[in-house]
């Protein structure tokens, strides 16, 4: 699988597997009118698999639902 590189935006990387749909939710992306693309169970040499964000924009996040 590929997807394409952000040429302007944001990744969000290293979440746990299972948990990038919640985040993916509470950053409002799901009815986004631009590139979001959620990429779940990636393998991972540190975790066996996580969960990885890529958002194709510059959007105004609330970064506390990371925290």
């Amino acid at each position: 699988m590929n997807v394409d590189t952000i040429k302007n935006g944001l990744v969000i990387d290293h979440i746990r597997a299972g948990c990038g749909w919640r985040i993916f939710k509470w950053l409002g992306l799901e009815g986004a009118p631009f590139t979001a693309a959620l990429i779940m169970n990636v393998p991972s040499q540190k975790t066996g698999k996580k969960d990885i964000i890529k958002v194709d924009n510059i959007i105004d996040i609330d970064f506390s639902v990371l925290g």
